[in-house]
C-alpha cells in the first residue's frame, strides 16, 4: 500500500498532492496506490500513481481504492503504469475503484492502462464501480485502455476485458440506475483496432462472467441513453508515459485534439 486511511473519526479527510509509485510483490495480494476505508467525507485529488505492479496469478492492482464513506470526490488525478504480469482474474488492475455504497464524484483524472499478462482469462479497466454505489457522478475524464487482454478472452461470457469502465454486475441489457445522469464529457479510449470482444468502452461483470458490453462509444451512448452524450472516443497524444516525467499523462499542446475545451466547468474545482 502507499497510503491507507482504513476509517477515521474526522468526518473530512482530504489526501492530495503526492506521488505514490514503484509498489511491487511477487505474492497474491492486493497492492494499491491510495486505499480509503469508512471516511464520511473524503477528497481525493490532484495525487500521481503509477508504476505498481505484481507477478503473481492472484495479483490485484488498483490506483485508487475506496471502499467506505458517504460522498467521495476524485479529481485532478493522474494515474498509469500498472502492471499484473501472471494475473488471471478479470478485472486484476484497476485505475479506480469505486468499491463501496458512497456517492462517487470522479471527476478531470487521467488513467492510462497498458498492461499484458501471461495469465489467459486476464482483464481491466480504467474505472470499476459496484453496483450497490449510491451513485457514479462521472465528469470530464480522460481514459485510455491499451492492454491486451488474456489470449482467452475472445470468450467473453467468461474471460477477461479490457474496458474503460466496468459496473461489478449486469443490469439485464437496462441502463445502470446508479450511473448519474450528470455523467459527461469524458474521453474514452479502448483500443477498438485490437479486436471487438476483448476491447470494451464499457463492460459489467468482474468476477465470473461479462456481460453487457459495448465496445464502442457510439453503442454506449446508444444504451445509456441520457448519459455521456457529449463524451468522445481519442487516443490523446500524451507529452509522456514514463512516469518519472514532470510532463507524465499531460496532453500535448501542439496536437488538436477533441480534448481541448472538451470539459464543462465543476464549481469548486480547478
Amino acid at each position: 500500500l502507499g497510503i491507507s486511511i482504513l476509517s477515521s473519526s474526522i468526518g473530512t479527510i482530504n489526501v492530495n498532492y503526492n506521488r505514490i509509485n514503484t509498489l511491487s510483490s511477487t505474492a497474491a495480494i492486493t497492492s494499491v496506490g491510495i486505499s480509503m476505508g469508512t471516511i464520511t467525507t473524503q477528497n481525493i485529488y490532484n495525487n500521481k500513481i503509477y508504476d505498481s505492479s505484481g507477478n503473481n496469478a492472484g495479483t490485484l492492482i488498483s490506483g485508487i481504492n475506496v471502499s467506505g464513506g458517504t460522498t467521495v470526490t476524485i479529481y485532478n488525478n493522474i494515474i498509469g503504469d500498472l502492471r499484473a504480469t501472471a494475473a488471471t482474474g478479470l478485472d486484476a488492475i484497476r485505475g479506480i475503484y469505486a468499491n463501496g455504497i458512497s456517492t462517487f464524484n470522479i471527476y478531470y483524472n487521467t488513467i492510462y492502462l497498458n498492461a499484458t499478462s501471461s495469465g489467459a482469462t486476464f482483464g481491466n479497466s480504467c474505472i470499476t464501480f459496484l453496483s450497490t454505489a449510491t451513485a457514479l457522478n462521472l465528469r470530464n475524464n480522460v481514459l485510455v485502455n491499451l492492454s491486451t487482454p488474456g489470449t482467452n478472452a475472445s470468450n467473453l461470457a467468461s474471460n477477461g476485458v479490457a474496458a474503460c469502465l466496468r459496473r461489478s454486475t449486469g443490469t439485464g441489457g437496462t441502463v445502470p440506475a446508479n450511473y448519474a445522469t450528470t455523467s459527461n464529457n469524458n474521453a474514452y479510449w479502448c483500443n477498438p483496432t485490437a479486436g471487438t470482444n476483448n476491447h470494451e468502452t464499457y463492460v459489467e461483470g468482474l468476477v465470473a462472467a461479462v456481460t453487457n458490453p459495448k465496445n464502442t462509444l457510439a453503442n454506449m451512448k446508444a444504451f445509456m441513453v441520457n448519459r455521456d452524450q457529449l463524451s468522445v472516443t481519442e487516443n490523446p497524444t500524451f507529452l509522456s508515459t514514463t512516469g518519472s516525467s514532470a510532463n507524465y499523462l499531460h496532453i500535448d499542446p501542439t496536437v488538436i485534439t477533441q480534448l481541448e475545451s472538451g470539459a464543462v466547468n465543476i464549481a469548486g474545482i480547478t
